[in-house]
């Protein structure tokens, strides 16, 4: 039986867990955080085709709580890469709005098996998330060594992911039965997903730069 690029997506989806259990033992927040998220992923993944085996209905409602605890894993990733405390109480105030958004559509409807406006807007935000990222280190002149650090390996994943992402997401609640539009999105999921996973894999290989630039009288 032939491996699918979902298949391909889900096998990958465990290869920065075991990167982060052989080659990190050192404590590390970005790497820590990364490897909760890939864990959860992973195993959610497992679960849910486990699930949907036994019931689609029972499936389609352990799924409705994967948004949420992605997008705070994922925050949680981004509160912790920054240092501004604007921008720490930024994330955090945004992402409170957006789990009550989340929280009162599974309240209203919490068997609704996709819905592309809640995730439209947490594309939108870890967008803007890694935006900012990527301004503060550009105004920091002394992160001159900015592939060592692991949190702009995974800023850059995430970006990458929820950007080539965000307009199939769009349109996917409408345009789900349509077939042509069903393969393109299952590729560029699974290839966005696939791209996500091995460039956040970098972080777990890499050893952080600590030394600043040298200042010069």
């Amino acid at each position: 039986m032939s491996l699918t690029i979902e298949d391909t997506f889900r096998i990958i989806s465990f290869v920065p867990v075991l990167l982060y259990l052989t080659f990190n033992k050192e404590k590390n927040k970005a790497k820590q955080v990364l490897f909760y998220f890939f864990l959860f992923i992973s195993l959610h993944s497992i679960f849910y085709a486990l699930i949907f085996s036994f019931s689609k209905t029972s499936a389609i409602f352990f799924n409705s709580f994967f948004i949420p605890i992605e997008f705070i894993l994922v925050s949680l990733f981004f509160y912790n890469a920054r240092e501004s405390t604007l921008y720490k109480k930024f994330i955090k105030y945004v992402s409170i709005v957006f789990l009550i958004i989340i929280s009162l559509k599974l309240f209203l409807d919490p068997i609704l098996d996709f819905d592309s406006m809640i995730n439209g807007f947490e594309s939108i935000i870890i967008i803007a998330f890694s935006i900012s990222f990527f301004y503060e280190h550009i105004k920091n002149p002394n992160k001159i060594f900015i592939d060592k650090d692991p949190y702009f390996w995974g800023v850059s994943g995430f970006f990458l992911f929820f950007s080539i992402s965000f307009f199939v997401f769009l349109l996917r609640q409408s345009l789900w039965l349509n077939i042509d539009f069903f393969y393109q999105y299952i590729y560029i999921h699974a290839l966005s997903g696939i791209l996500r996973n091995i460039i956040c894999s970098v972080a777990f290989l890499i050893k952080p730069y600590k030394e600043q630039v040298p200042e010069f009288s």
